[in-house]
C-alpha cells in the first residue's frame, strides 16, 4: 500500500510500472502523483511520455506544454516542444 499523501512514492511507482512497460498503471501513479503536487515538473513530463507510448498522443499533449511551463530550460524542454506542439 502506498500513503496517499506521498508524492514521491507515486512518482516512483510511475517508474517502476513505466519501466516494467505497464503504461496504464505508471499513468494513474503520475496522476495521483500530480494530484499531490501539480508543480513538479518531471511528473509532467513521465505522464507525457507514458501516454504517448499508449499511443495517446493527444492526451499527452497538455503534459508537454505543462512540463515547458514549469521548466522552460530543463533537461527535456526541446523534446518538449517537439511532442507538444500542435
Amino acid at each position: 500500500a502506498v500513503d496517499r499523501e506521498a508524492f514521491e512514492a507515486h512518482f516512483n511507482l510511475g517508474n517502476i510500472y513505466h519501466d516494467l512497460g505497464k503504461y496504464e498503471a505508471a499513468e494513474e501513479a503520475y496522476r495521483s502523483a500530480l494530484a499531490i503536487n501539480d508543480a513538479y515538473p518531471e511528473a509532467h513530463l513521465y505522464l507525457a511520455v507514458a501516454l504517448e507510448k499508449a499511443g495517446r498522443p493527444d492526451d499527452a499533449r497538455p503534459h508537454w506544454g505543462r512540463y515547458r511551463r514549469l521548466a522552460p530550460d530543463g533537461e527535456w524542454a526541446e523534446l518538449a516542444r517537439e511532442f507538444g506542439e500542435e
